[in-house]
């Protein structure tokens, strides 16, 4: 079986990853005998690649992150600390 991953940006720090994991789970498979995976570095991605289905989720989730980091008690850069306080 041959696979080729095309992957979200060329730095991309998952591509390993999902290669391994896309090979482990292929050759599992039943009837799979050869597995070949690659990673397309030169592929152009873009969000319409996504099913609406997946863009409509990827957005819920975005969503609920931002909400969860407005609660989160972040210091401000510009704060200042009290001196003598160490």
């Amino acid at each position: 079986m041959r696979v080729t991953l095309c992957i979200t940006e060329p730095g991309c720090l998952m591509g390993a990853l999902f290669k391994l994991t896309a090979e482990r789970e292929l050759a599992d498979m039943p009837g799979v005998a050869d597995v070949d995976v690659r990673v397309d570095h030169g592929y152009v991605w873009d969000p319409q690649d996504m099913t609406a289905e997946y863009r409509h989720r990827l957005a819920e989730v975005r969503a609920q992150r931002a909400e969860r980091m407005k609660a989160l008690p972040l210091a401000s850069p510009w704060a200042r600390v009290p001196t003598g306080t160490a």
